[in-house]
C-alpha cells in the first residue's frame, strides 16, 4: 500500500502492474505489505514474495563527533504522504521549542528534508524549524552524513495503513 500510487500517472500503473505480475520475486518491508500483493485470480500469489524487515539499517548511517557549541540538530526526512506520522510531531516540536531555544541558552533546531507538517510550518518556520527540499534517493545518504550531520534523527510510524506497511 503506497498513498503515492493515487498520482500515477496511465502509464505508470500499466508498468507497476506489469512487474507485480511479471516478477520471479517481490521484496516486501513488513508481512501485511507481502499481503496485500497482487494475486491470480485462483488466489496464489504471481511470485514469490520475501519479507525484508528495516530495509535501511542504523548501522549504515555514519557517526560524527558532537560540537557541543552548535544546536542539536533534530532531522525528520519525508515526503507529505508521512502526515499521519508528521501529526505525531507536532505538539512534541513545539513543547521541546519552548524549553530548548536562544533565550535559554539550549537551542535546538528541527530539520525537516522534505515536508514539515503545515501546523509545524506556520508556528515555527525559521524560529527552531527548517525546511530543506526532498532529494532524489540516490543522494540521501551523502547528505545526511557529509552536509546535514544530525545528532537525532526522528522516525515515528503511525499507527496506520502506511505506517504499517513501512517497516516492522
Amino acid at each position: 500500500y503506497n498513498p503515492v500510487k493515487k498520482v500515477f500517472k496511465p502509464e505508470q500503473y500499466a508498468a507497476l502492474f506489469h512487474a507485480e505480475r511479471n516478477a520471479s520475486a517481490i521484496v516486501c518491508s513488513t508481512q501485511p505489505l507481502a499481503d496485500a500483493q497482487p494475486k491470480k485470480p485462483s488466489g496464489a500469489p504471481y511470485g514469490r514474495t520475501f519479507v525484508c524487515p528495516n530495509l535501511l539499517e542504523p548501522s549504515m548511517y555514519a557517526t560524527v563527533d558532537r560540537d557541543a557549541r552548535k544546536p542539536l540538530q533534530i532531522i525528520w526526512c519525508g515526503s507529505n504522504t508521512h502526515r499521519g506520522d508528521l501529526d505525531e510531531l507536532v505538539e512534541p516540536i513545539t513543547n521541546v521549542l519552548k524549553k530548548h531555544n536562544p533565550s535559554t541558552g539550549r537551542e535546538v533546531h528541527f530539520i525537516f528534508w522534505g515536508d514539515a507538517h503545515p501546523e509545524i510550518r506556520a508556528r515555527h518556520l525559521m524560529r527552531g524549524v527548517y525546511e530543506i527540499p526532498g532529494r532524489d534517493l540516490i543522494d540521501y545518504y551523502g547528505i545526511l552524513q557529509q552536509q546535514l550531520s544530525p545528532d537525532i534523527w526522528l522516525c515515528p510510524l503511525a499507527d496506520n495503513v502506511f505506517g504499517r506497511s513501512k517497516s516492522s
